[in-house]
């Protein structure tokens, strides 16, 4: 990618739960999303209370199943909301 075409963020919204399938609290969402913004590709990863994230990765670096596996590493699981 050169400097003269910029970024084009996709944009998906998740629902991030516990390996298990329970919720994530508020605490465990805001961790997720911090452990989601530091995978390359990862532009804006931002987490509601009640687990639901908006993520904006660029598809040219990542996939969406390279970061729900990212997330599995850290023991949570993801749904497209």
């Amino acid at each position: 990618m050169t400097a003269a075409s910029p970024v084009r963020a996709t944009r998906v919204l998740l629902n991030v739960l516990l390996e298990n399938g329970a919720p994530v609290d508020a605490v465990i969402g805001g961790k997720a999303a911090a452990y989601l913004r530091l995978q390359p590709g990862v532009i804006r990863a931002d987490s509601s209370s009640s687990g639901n994230m908006e993520l904006h990765y660029d598809a040219e670096q990542v996939t969406l199943v390279e970061l729900g596996r990212a997330l599995r590493r850290a023991r949570l699981r993801m749904g497209i909301v």
